[in-house]
């Protein structure tokens, strides 16, 4: 993480999404600071923590089928939005004081005014971008300050800590540690804005293989944690495998595995072994066959109620909730 991160802070936006989707790789990302980076959303992919749509609300039984999927599919994707800001904020911290070391407290202004710092608070790191304004409680924070994005740091061998991180009315901690054996832990915890609160535990695992003009990057996480409040009681176990390989053209996958199981609505739902499949070339949906395995079913007091699926057509590619009543789309990528 260069100190001229400031004008070039490109974070991987490829999360899966708790209100709407997840961006492929390259369709979101890589805007500069003044054009929206900084905020970290549930799943936005830019990084905003926001209210998700529809998170919170017992309604109909389909509204609640959808926000079990949507909210057991967060905790996991906001904790690592958030680690993402948090590098981004000592970014540019330590490249608007123009720091020999990186800053870990005082507070940052990045707008179209001028970039400005303070070294006030010294307990926390402070960020005011685009009206939004984010605090962090670093407790630890040991990365390779030659990693150009924040992804990059957290594949990288990293000790990072969050004690404390609020922005507006979400409120979370985490953690992530992964020594120089690529294989390592995260953490993650707190409150989210539409009034659920959640934690989990992780392990994380990174492999390499660079060859002359080629490089194959594998990053796997498997969270297991509670999710509970406004009428929810959920357990879930989800897992993420970002798989991406650079030579004349980048080809990534994202596969996201799914088991929940919990009371909402006052009915108890259960998911199993759901599995979301993507791929993606230059950040274009292709190989709809690999689309094609996302699968899942999901009942309702026993009884089955919806379906998993991915739905292929010009110009998208959809994940698609399927249920008796109505079907909701979970995901749109660009083909």
């Amino acid at each position: 993480m260069r100190k001229s991160s400031l004008s070039c802070v490109v974070f991987t936006a490829l999360l899966v999404s708790s209100c709407g989707g997840a961006p492929a790789e390259g369709e979101g990302e890589g805007e500069r600071p003044s054009e929206g980076e900084g905020e970290v959303g549930e799943g936005e992919g830019e990084g905003e923590v926001g209210e998700g749509e529809g998170e919170g609300e017992v309604g109909d039984d389909e509204q609640v089928a959808i926000d079990v999927v949507r909210i057991a599919l967060t905790p996991g994707a906001i904790t690592e939005q958030m680690l993402f800001v948090v590098v981004e904020m000592v970014g540019n911290a330590t490249a608007v004081a123009d720091s020999p070391t990186l800053l870990l407290t005082g507070t940052v202004v990045v707008s179209d005014a001028g970039n400005t710092y303070s070294p006030q608070p010294t307990n926390e790191l402070v960020q005011r971008l685009n009206g939004v304004e984010t605090h962090a409680t670093i407790s630890a924070f040991d990365v390779n300050e030659t990693a150009s994005t924040a992804r990059d740091v957290f594949l990288d061998p990293h000790d990072v800590v969050v004690s404390a991180f609020r922005q507006g009315a979400n409120v979370l901690t985490g953690e992530s540690h992964l020594p120089g054996n690529g294989s390592g832990t995260r953490r993650g915890g707190g409150t989210l804005g539409s009034g659920q609160g959640f934690s989990f535990t992780g392990s994380l695992t990174i492999s390499f293989d660079v060859d002359g003009s080629t490089a194959e990057t594998t990053s796997e996480t498997v969270n297991t944690g509670t999710l509970q409040g406004l009428g929810f009681d959920l357990e879930f176990v989800e897992s993420s495998r970002y798989h991406a390989f650079v030579a004349d053209s980048v080809v990534e996958d994202l596969q996201t595995g799914l088991s929940v199981v919990g009371t909402a609505g006052g009915a108890t739902w259960n998911m199993s072994n759901a599995l979301i499949k993507r791929t993606f070339r230059d950040g274009l949906a292709v190989e709809p066959d690999f689309w094609a395995g996302t699968t899942g079913s999901m009942t309702r007091n026993g009884v089955a109620f919806g379906t998993l699926r991915a739905q292929i057509a010009a110009p998208s590619i959809l994940i698609v909730l399927d249920m008796v009543a109505r079907d909701e789309i979970l995901e749109e990528h660009q083909r």
